[in-house]
């Protein structure tokens, strides 16, 4: 029964191989902005989905959707990195990269509270509420200024303060 648990593991990581050159390209052709919430909006609906899973077939071809999601969040990184000054960039990064390892552990944290007492589509239920915050928020996000420019939108990346 441990294969069964590995499949699980390795099925998100499979996902997020096949589909981070993929959502680099939307990103690159239709925006940062539009990717980004493309890839989560795409997380959250096959996490939510997980959540109602009927098998363990079923289990695993979601969880793979969902990889194949998390596989664009490193575009919420480049649409960061493009708006932060060169000479802060690289120590703006790092702090960022910190809230994904303090994200993993509140997953754990929240799999410890969870998992003895409402088990585990609860866990996949509750997982998806930052996404749900963040899709809200992703609205706000201004679009990439370079993705601006290479689209003829000057104006649009100099309110933006960035040319």
């Amino acid at each position: 029964q441990s294969y069964l648990w590995l499949c699980l593991m390795q099925v998100v990581f499979i996902g997020m191989m096949i589909s981070s050159s993929l959502w680099g390209n939307i990103s690159d052709k239709y925006g940062r902005k539009t990717g980004l919430k493309m890839s989560v909006m795409w997380t959250m609906y096959y996490g939510i989905l997980s959540a109602f899973a009927p098998v363990y077939g079923w289990i695993i071809f979601l969880r793979a959707l969902v990889g194949f999601g998390i596989g664009g969040a490193p575009q919420s990184v480049t649409l960061y990195a493009e708006f932060l000054p060169m000479k802060s960039r690289a120590t703006c990064i790092l702090l960022i990269e910190i809230f994904w390892a303090l994200g993993t552990v509140f997953e754990v944290l929240l799999a410890i509270m969870v998992m003895p007492t409402l088990g585990w589509r609860w866990l996949l239920g509750f997982s998806t509420v930052p996404l749900a915050i963040f899709a809200v928020l992703c609205f706000w996000l201004p679009e990439s200024a370079r993705y601006d420019v290479l689209t003829g939108n000057q104006d649009k990346a100099l309110a933006a303060g960035l040319l």
